[in-house]
């Protein structure tokens, strides 16, 4: 393979990125993820279409190259090792549209796992009247949960967020990333707020595919 066929695969690599922009796999409207060494402030609030549908998922896996794709082909070593970890990456979102599970990484703080995940949001939130939990999800690293708040409106979601980062500050230590994504269940008189909370290192594929994670199970919750 030409090194200007590699290129086009870099250049379809760059295009499953597009898609992922276009489909709105990301945070829901007024969500937050932000990074600090004990707490998580809001760094931008991008909106949400919906989750990426079988006729996406497809195009998107047509511009994934194999790793044989690389053999042979005149590019450097770093060169290919680069354009093989894009793919994996590209590969990892395609599998969180789909649904399927990605195993949890050995060696996982033991304030990640779902029983301490359940007695923070307990302490910090539910005993507070804040919200109350839904669903939390753990089938795959970090988990994610989806709560109701008792309320509508934006200082609802701002005593939420201020609850997590003291949450986040007592429990956690290093860089740690705080997804806060918030959406609304029904209608009229009967709307319900609904939160997607989860809290993770500060590692950029586990973010993204947090919020995909976090967008689907939003979707889920407001049906």
């Amino acid at each position: 393979m030409s090194r200007t066929s590699i290129f086009m695969f870099v250049l379809g690599i760059l295009a499953t990125v597009v898609v992922y922009e276009a489909t709105g796999l990301r945070i829901t409207a007024h969500g937050s993820l932000g990074t600090t060494n004990v707490a998580a402030q809001p760094v931008g609030t991008p909106a949400t279409t919906g989750a990426l549908g079988p006729s996406s998922v497809a195009r998107v896996r047509t511009t994934l190259p194999s790793s044989a794709a690389t053999a042979g082909s005149g590019l450097s070593d770093e060169e290919a090792a680069a354009l093989r970890a894009r793919t994996a990456y590209a590969e990892s979102q395609v599998e969180a549209a789909e649904g399927r599970e990605s195993a949890w990484p050995a060696g996982v703080a033991p304030e990640y796992r779902k029983e301490s995940v359940e007695r923070q949001l307990k302490k910090f939130v539910v005993d507070r009247g804040l919200a109350k939990i839904d669903r939390l999800d753990c089938s795959e690293f970090p988990c994610v949960s989806v709560l109701t708040l008792p309320e509508n409106g934006s200082q609802a979601r701002q005593k939420l967020h201020e609850a997590l980062n003291e949450m986040i500050k007592e429990n956690y230590s290093g860089r740690v990333a705080l997804s806060l994504s918030s959406s609304q269940s029904g209608t009229g008189s009967d709307a319900t707020s609904i939160a997607g909370v989860s809290v993770m290192p500060d590692d950029e594929d586990v973010k993204t595919r947090t919020r995909h994670r976090t967008n689907i199970e939003l979707q889920d919750g407001g049906r």
